[in-house]
């Protein structure tokens, strides 16, 4: 009875491995808006280019104050962009910039409000995107004159 009782304990274990499964393909990624929502996104580095000129760096000369600023992505679609714990100039106020905030395919689409009834949108393809990376390429201006267009990507990281 004993071996009976063991050997319908080791089948039912086996059975409930084999049919749950092991794998981390049964997995689901989250999405991008998962990733990107309710996190501080820092500047890290950032480059830029204008026409087929040479790539420069987007942030030299930047003080020490941009590091700490930070974009915000609300999970109900509210955007901001926070100066941080350093601001710039006293004056500053500590959110400079309001907005709204989606993605589209590989295109992050933050519009932000300069007043009643203006917005300036921000059209940036995602290059990567983890969970403490996110690399962006401006999407407006890559697609004008290859001549003269200014084609920037930034690096931003997870504020702790």
């Amino acid at each position: 009875m004993r071996k009976v009782l063991h050997l319908t304990l080791t089948i039912s274990i086996f059975c409930a491995f084999a049919l749950t499964g092991c794998s981390k393909d049964n997995e689901v990624e989250p999405s991008k808006q998962a990733l990107i929502a309710g996190k501080k996104w820092a500047p890290f580095s950032g480059t830029y280019r204008i026409g087929k000129g040479p790539e420069q760096d987007a942030l030299e000369g930047s003080t020490d104050c941009l590091f700490d600023d930070y974009n915000m992505y609300y999970k109900n679609g509210q955007y901001e962009y926070n100066n941080g714990a350093t601001k710039c100039t006293e004056e500053s106020a500590q959110v400079s910039a309001r907005g709204t905030w989606f993605i589209n395919g590989d295109t992050l689409n933050v519009y932000i409000s300069l007043g009643p009834g203006a917005v300036w949108p921000s059209r940036r393809r995602i290059v990567k995107l983890t969970e403490h990376e996110l690399i962006t390429e401006d999407l407006l201006s890559a697609h004008e004159d290859p001549d003269s267009a200014w084609v920037s990507t930034f690096t931003y990281r997870v504020l702790d």
